[in-house]
């Protein structure tokens, strides 16, 4: 008795049993199919057995008949045994129906095909209509029984489609035998070729399955090995190259032993290798006429991303061999500017792919690669792709490559190499260069040469696609450099790279001359720009540090500075510019001097050149010494106050378009010395932007017996240009720069006074000055203002703010003058102590254009009792004033005020003068005289003199000064006189006195006249 172990009861879960169920129950529809794909094959197995045993019993009977009549159809089963084409068939008739007007048969063959070591094919139809008379009615297609696979090669087989159900009509694509009573008259084939997937694949949505690759067709044959049949194939990839998409048109299954498709090229060498010669019919296999391969994603163009690129070709066969086409093209498939390795550009100009008996013969391309150094940097290239699906390149180097990011030229070794490797289906690409490079640097506006780098070796240098995108083993240099002309000394190459910048540097030194060396570094800058899909690197900009020069020449002179070189500056564009300062420590210890200088371009070209000077001990030059200098020359700039940071100079420079050539200066300097006659000037020349001169000018102040501190600093030079140019600059601020301009061209002695500043307070002699000459007019304008306070006042100006007088020269092609001084606006100066002050008045004129003579002082006048109407026309001044000639005059006067003593009081005032005037005018006529004077020239004069004097006693009562005149007295002499022709000659005297009060007083007035005026 067997023993039974007891196995314990699980525990109850309930949510697993359910889990349980369900899993139960999406097994059931699986068991179904298999169930009934069981009872299928069953039955199909059936026919074919019952098919095979009637078969097998005529063929052992020997049964055979030689056409189907209704009379030897007595005894079954009967046969016939037939061939269509070269195939045997034989026919089996195993039961028969009589009918009134025929008899039903049920009809058996089978067919022996050489394929597949002897297939069987086996048909079958029950109900086969045969007439008594003879013939079959309707059509006897007798069905293939089941499906049968046939196996073409290795790598394909042919399917025919059949039914295990022969009582059923055809009424779908099957495979079927048409029986006649002579036997089988054709063929009806139906069927797939099917490609195993581990030779090709099926392509859904461009992407390779595991499905295999079916061509369905359809066709009537009358002669089993004359097979040959259009196919349908849909898209596929060939195993081992997958990203490869193949599609095919005028397909053609060729199951023929007597000819090809019509038109069939077989692929280059397949014939000599793989087809004995003259059998060529013999050929069995997969024939397409026409191919379109599509290349992998990463030849796509990059603005058609979801298009991929397509190569036609022609003759590809598949059969037992495998595989065997080219596809080849020998044009631009892919354009340099749409091709993308990860941002590189690159092209197909040619591409290769052969397949041999289902091995890759060849697979190749080639065309041009972008190195991102520059839009015109590309090496023309030639790939391999081996058996893993690497890509091999092999790169022609170029004679001359430019890499426009470091705007140089390079050339390159044969060393150098570019590699593609994929990833995530895109290229991706580095290149490893070895070679040299010069470097060209240009002026953007011009394109002339500024700045030339030969020699630049360079070994390593790799550029990638993916950070980081730089690097380079080592730099070398040999060969030569020059900077604006000046021979350079390269070191210290260096490049650095981050994320979006490339920098290309090295030191340099420049030899300015045997003793003076300059050092300096410099960058060219590359950026990477942000352009959809692609990589590009441009030049950005070029970077010079400061150019320090330093330099002791022989113990005795020091030379320090430095200079600068601007890039798209916004206000100066490109330009080179910077400062020096210069120095003695023996000979002239006490010279300094500092320059500056800026030469460039913006939308226009420009310069200036401006430099200051002090000499602390004075630097003699004749009757001269000069202590400081500032200012220079410049051209379409405008000189603003203030200074930049790279200018240390008296003024601020700007580029202005509306500027020509111009000459500003400031001088410092004495005559002889600066303790006797200190000066300041400053002297300017303006250019219009056509080159010609628009004026010259000359504004400064003089000092006499004065001593202005400081006078040998360079602040002191500074500040005679620097406060020049604040009020130019408030002027041209509130008016206008056209005004300032027009001012200086028409008003100079405005200028002068606008904008030259006298020191305060002023102390000796001192005067402004203005000189201009407006070359557009032709005119010469000089004017002196004069300042005198001499000894704290004792000889000081008389006129307001101490000013003396003015000057002024005026020359013109139409007329000239000089003034010194006018009648209404004469040379003032009082000379006094305290109280007592003496007056004197003086002027000088000379030229074109002489004012009326002044009329005798409102004293003398009054005295004389000289009527207006007399006195114009003693003086016919309307006559005079419209001649050329020379015309001075003088006064001299002193007024004591009131002198006090004790009770008493005096005062004493005077004065004496005269003037003289001598003129040419021709036009001027007396009556009964003719011309006046002689040739035209005719003089007039007065002189005049008056004294006022009174002595007397004062007291003060109840708070107010009364007077008492003791003696008081006025007299006047006006002597006038006009000549030659005519003569004229007059004198008059007033003589005025008062004793005590009155008690004795008197007057007279005595008149002479000589001669006649002129009328």
């Amino acid at each position: 008795m067997r023993n039974r172990q007891h196995t314990p009861a699980l525990p109850y879960n309930k949510s697993k049993l359910k889990e349980r169920h369900s899993f139960i129950l999406y097994l059931i529809p699986f068991f179904v199919f298999l169930f009934c794909n069981s009872l299928g094959l069953y039955a199909q197995q059936a026919s074919k057995n019952e098919a095979n045993d009637v078969l097998t019993a005529i063929e052992s009977s020997q049964r055979y008949i030689d056409k189907l009549s209704i009379n030897d159809l007595s005894v079954l089963p009967v046969g016939m045994q037939k061939t269509i084409g070269n195939i045997k068939v034989i026919i089996a008739v195993y039961d028969i129906t009589y009918h009134s007007e025929y008899a039903s048969m049920s009809v058996y063959a089978k067919m022996l095909i050489p394929q597949g070591d002897g297939t069987e094919l086996f048909f079958g139809m029950e109900d086969v209509k045969l007439s008594y008379d003879g013939g079959i009615i309707g059509d006897a297609k007798l069905k293939l029984l089941g499906d049968i696979t046939i196996p073409f090669d290795s790598n394909t087989k042919l399917v025919l489609k059949g039914s295990f159900q022969p009582k059923t009509e055809i009424k779908e694509d099957l495979t079927y035998a048409v029986l006649t009573c002579d036997g089988i008259s054709e063929i009806g084939v139906s069927g797939e070729v099917q490609f195993a997937t581990s030779f090709i694949t099926k392509v859904n949505n461009e992407t390779a399955t595991n499905e295999a690759v079916i061509g369905a067709f359809k066709t009537v044959i009358t002669d089993w090995n004359d097979l040959l049949v259009n196919i349908n194939l849909p898209s596929f990839a060939i195993v081992g190259l997958d990203d490869y998409i193949f599609s095919c048109n005028n397909v053609v299954l060729d199951f023929s032993d007597t000819r090809n498709a019509q038109g069939m090229v077989f692929p280059e060498t397949y014939k000599e290798l793989y087809l004995p010669t003259g059998n060529e019919t013999l050929w069995r296999g997969v024939y397409a006429t026409a191919i379109s391969m599509k290349l992998p994603e990463q030849f796509t163009r990059s603005d058609k991303p979801k298009e991929r690129i397509s190569i036609d070709a022609q003759h590809l066969i598949f059969d037992h061999n495998g595989v065997s086409g080219l596809f080849a093209t020998n044009y631009a498939i892919l354009p340099y500017d749409k091709g993308t390795a990860s941002g590189w550009n690159f092209s197909v100009e040619r591409f290769r792919l052969g397949m041999l008996a289902n091995r890759v013969s060849e697979a190749s391309f080639g065309g041009a690669i972008g190195i991102p150094l520059g839009e015109k940097c590309k090496l023309e290239y030639n790939a391999t792709i081996d058996a893993s699906n690497k890509y091999h390149l092999v790169v022609n180097p170029a004679n001359e490559l430019s890499f426009d990011v470091f705007k140089a030229k390079a050339t390159i070794e044969k060393n150098s190499y570019v590699s593609l490797s994929l990833d995530n289906k895109k290229f991706k690409s580095q290149a490893v260069l070895h070679g040299k490079m010069g470097i060209q640097l240009r002026d953007d506006k011009s394109g002339s040469e500024t700045a030339q780098f030969t020699g630049i070796k360079f070994q390593g240098l790799k550029l990638q696609t993916e950070s980081p995108y730089f690097a380079i083993d080592e730099f070398g240099y040999e060969g030569k450099s020059v900077l604006a002309n000046l021979p350079l000394s390269i070191s210290n190459i260096g490049l650095k790279a981050t994320e979006n910048q490339a920098i290309l540097s090295f030191n340099f030194g420049i030899k300015l001359a045997e003793v003076v060396q300059a050092n300096s570094s410099l960058s060219i800058v590359a950026e990477r720009t942000g352009e959809t899909n692609k990589q590009t690197w441009k030049y950005k900009e070029l970077k010079v540090q400061d150019i320090v020069v330093s330099a002791n020449i022989a113990e005795v002179m020091q030379l320090n500075g430095r200079l600068q070189l601007l890039r798209n500056d916004p206000i100066y564009g490109n330009a080179v510019g910077g400062n020096l300062q210069f120095a003695l420590s023996k000979g002239l210890p006490g010279l300094s001097i500092e320059a500056s200088a800026m030469f460039g371009k913006k939308d226009f070209s420009y310069w200036y050149v401006d430099a200051k000077a002090a000499f602390a001990t004075g630097l003699p030059a004749g009757g001269v010494t000069l202590y400081g200098f500032s200012g220079g020359a410049s051209y379409a700039m405008s000189k603003l106050p203030g200074s930049a940071n790279l200018q240390k100079t008296t003024c601020k420079y700007e580029p202005s378009s509306s500027m020509g050539l111009g000459l500003k200066a400031g001088v410092l300097f004495g005559i002889p010395t600066k303790q006797t006659l200190d000066c300041e000037a400053s002297f300017e020349i303006l250019f219009n932007k056509h080159g010609g001169l628009n004026f010259i000018g000359f504004y400064g102040q003089a000092t006499m017996m004065g001593n202005v501190p400081s006078t040998g600093s360079l602040d002191k030079v500074s500040q005679v240009q620097t406060t020049l140019l604040q009020k130019e600059k408030a002027y041209a601020d509130k008016y206008g720069i056209d005004a300032l301009l027009k001012l200086k061209e028409t008003n100079p002695s405005k200028v002068a006074n606008e904008f030259t500043t006298l020191p305060s307070p002023i102390e000796g002699i001192m005067a402004r000055v203005s000189i201009e000459y407006g070359f557009t007019t032709r005119t010469l304008d000089a004017k002196f203002d004069t300042y005198v306070n001499v000894a704290g006042g004792v000889i000081k100006g008389g006129l307001s703010g101490y000013k003396a007088g003015e000057g002024v020269l005026h020359i013109s092609p139409t007329k000239w003058y000089v003034y010194v001084g006018r009648p209404d606006r004469p040379i003032s100066l009082s000379i006094g102590i305290g109280g007592i002050r003496a007056n004197s008045q003086s002027y000088f004129m000379l030229g074109d254009v002489i004012p009326s003579m002044p009329p005798p002082p409102q004293k003398v006048v009054e005295l004389l009792k000289i009527p207006t109407t007399n006195l114009a026309s003693n003086r016919n001044g309307a006559s005079l004033a419209t001649g050329k000639g020379i015309a001075f005059g003088s006064n001299f006067g002193f007024d004591t005020g009131d002198l006090k003593c004790l009770l008493f009081y005096a005062r004493l005032d005077t004065q004496i003068g005269a003037d003289v005037m001598l003129t040419h005018n021709n036009s001027i006529k007396c009556k009964g005289k003719g011309t006046r004077g002689i040739n035209g020239w005719y003089a007039s004069g007065q002189a005049y003199t008056y004294l006022y004097g009174v002595f007397g006693v004062q007291a003060k009562v109840f708070r107010k000064t009364y007077r008492l005149p003791i003696v008081s007295g006025s007299s006047a002499v006006l002597l006038q006189a006009q000549l030659p022709n005519p003569i004229w000659l007059k004198g008059d005297v007033a003589l005025q006195y008062n004793v005590l009060g009155g008690l004795v007083k008197g007057r007279g007035n005595f008149e002479l006249e000589f001669g006649e005026q002129c009328k």
